[in-house]
């Protein structure tokens, strides 16, 4: 049963990789700032959107550390970007059905954040199923399906004890982050479900994944340009193609990859191990210091 969903963050707010706009320092032991999405209209079984990013508005006005409360229940969600953090204290946060109903590349993106955890046991339902037989969002919206989590140039931070279940797309994507965490994170998908990495790391460093189970259609963990110093360790992955560096080549002059280390995780029901992947006669380019070590494979 999922407890709750948190999003807490004691940090500092950045903006587009200049100056930080903003210093959040948390003193030891001090308790967070909380904004509960209740109290700007949110309820259960709704469409919390327009709460939530009131809420967020109100924690990224104030001073200290801010923590955005979603209480225990089921909730519906549309596009979300944020900049602060939100806390769930319940068990699913649930994406429209209908991937047309929100014309977007992704679900929710958490962007420019330093010292961020995402924690507590709670759930993001992508309802990915009706969405898996199409390229596109459809219904006149011709972007590709959206992307459920977004973690753009997100520093020093954590996810633990989240699962995320359904995506339309992949399930988490990484882009600019550095020194990023996910432990006993959990990813449910069916083996028929396309395209739904678990997680995507991209032009990211020092990312640790560890003590989480992925089982989705595609990538259980996709490992792309630019990447560097990427720990995967006791990591549970099924149904899809295993967990891949690539695919590269596919652009000029792309970003090295180098420093991944793959240790004492079980692969079962899927096509591939580990591997890397490349495009075919297209560009060259540079893979070093992979390490796959322990690593078991069973049909």
């Amino acid at each position: 049963m999922h407890k709750h969903l948190e999003i807490n963050i004691g940090c500092r707010y950045r903006k587009r990789g200049s100056a930080l706009k903003r210093d959040i320092w948390v003193p030891s032991g001090a308790q967070p700032n909380t904004f509960d999405v209740t109290k700007y209209g949110a309820k259960e079984g709704s469409d919390i959107t327009k709460a939530l990013l009131s809420a967020w508005k109100g924690a990224c006005g104030a001073a200290g550390s801010d923590k955005v409360v979603i209480p225990k229940g089921k909730y519906s969600l549309g596009v979300a970007l944020a900049r602060v953090p939100i806390y769930s204290s319940g068990r699913n946060v649930v994406a429209p059905a209908k991937a047309s109903q929100h014309c977007k590349n992704s679900w929710v993106t958490l962007r420019y954040l330093d010292r961020l955890t995402v924690s507590g046991g709670g759930a993001f339902d992508g309802q990915g199923e009706i969405a898996w037989q199409r390229k596109s969002c459809g219904s006149g919206c011709k972007k590709a399906l959206p992307v459920k989590l977004r973690f753009d140039f997100i520093t020093n931070s954590i996810v633990e004890d989240v699962t995320s279940i359904d995506s339309k797309q992949f399930h988490v994507n990484l882009l600019g982050s550095k020194n990023l965490t996910f432990q006993r994170f959990s990813v449910k998908a069916p083996g028929h479900s396309p395209n739904t990495d678990g997680i995507h790391i991209g032009r990211s460093e020092e990312i640790n994944i560890i003590n989480s189970n992925i089982i989705t259609g595609d990538d259980c963990i996709s490992i792309g340009r630019g990447s560097r110093q990427v720990r995967i360790t006791n990591v549970r992955c099924g149904h899809g193609h295993g967990i891949g560096i690539g695919s590269l080549g596919k652009y000029e002059k792309e970003e090295p990859v180098s420093g991944i280390y793959v240790k004492n995780c079980t692969i079962y029901d899927t096509d591939n191990g580990v591997r890397i992947k490349t495009w075919p006669a297209l560009h060259g380019g540079s893979v070093s210091n992979i390490h796959f070590k322990d690593i078991v494979v069973t049909t």
